[in-house]
């Protein structure tokens, strides 16, 4: 039998999102959540409530009865899920509180993927990264003391060009853009990623907003719809205030 043939056989897969599963520090609540997002607009109940028995659950997502149990108490404790108990069907009713979940969705995003236990090197235990306060702070090769948020020097043009690296504590915008490319790389598909985002470099930064070189115009293009919004919002982790993305190609660099 074709191993093609043989999956069809199994029935039908259950996606989940592996950053998401980071997000939530745990899988099996990642799964959980998946599948309560496939069956969001199916439900019967106009509220929105979802019954799902524990054995249509397992056959669905192979999670077993105290794995279910297990997963439902993390999502209540994080107040991610909310459970009724129909006592006249005896039915155990199920809804996902979806702006809870967005919510978590967009922290995770500004605190840049970091996995479970680990800081970025400049940031604080708190969550917060140290402000530049004057553009004196930035140095004449174009890179920043070790503290990367640009507050401060927001009217200020920085050029970067691949030279720009390391130099003792200093941190170059090329390096901050090289952080945003390690974030984006766990989110899209291996071929885009290579294709598209791989070689992008940061090359001015100008008014609060980040232009990146792009390969050409119609990766320009795919990156503006597939990448821009993704990598303002890690930049806002990264470098602790809102900055926008610009993605051109080399002729139209400023």
């Amino acid at each position: 039998m074709k191993l093609s043939d043989f999956l069809t056989d199994l029935g039908r897969p259950v996606a989940y999102y592996p950053e998401l599963a980071r997000a939530l520090d745990d899988v099996k609540e990642a799964i959980f959540i998946c599948q309560m997002a496939y069956w969001k607009g199916k439900e019967q109940d106009p509220d929105g409530w979802i019954y799902k028995s524990s054995e249509e659950i397992e056959r669905e997502t192979a999670l077993s009865y105290k794995e279910q149990r297990n997963v439902r108490a993390g999502l209540l404790a994080k107040k991610l899920l909310t459970e009724w108990n129909s006592r006249t069907e005896h039915r155990l009713y199920f809804k996902i509180d979806w702006d809870a979940v967005n919510a978590l969705w967009e922290g995770h995003l500004t605190k840049g993927h970091m996995p479970k236990g680990q800081l970025p090197h400049d940031q604080r235990e708190d969550g917060t990264l140290p402000k530049v306060n004057s553009r004196t702070d930035q140095r004449a090769d174009g890179s920043l003391p070790k503290v990367i948020s640009l507050n401060g020097i927001s009217e200020n043009t920085t050029e970067i060009t691949s030279e720009n690296t390391r130099d003792g504590e200093g941190i170059s915008l090329s390096n901050i853009w090289q952080r945003v490319i390690d974030q984006l790389e766990t989110q899209i598909a291996r071929v885009s990623f290579e294709s598209r985002i791989r070689d992008t470099r940061a090359v001015r930064y100008d008014r609060n907003t980040l232009f990146v070189l792009a390969r050409d115009q119609e990766s320009c293009e795919w990156l503006e719809a597939r990448v821009q919004r993704s990598a303002e919002r890690l930049l806002v982790g990264i470098m602790n205030q809102e900055v926008s993305v610009s993605f051109l190609v080399a002729e139209e660099v400023p």
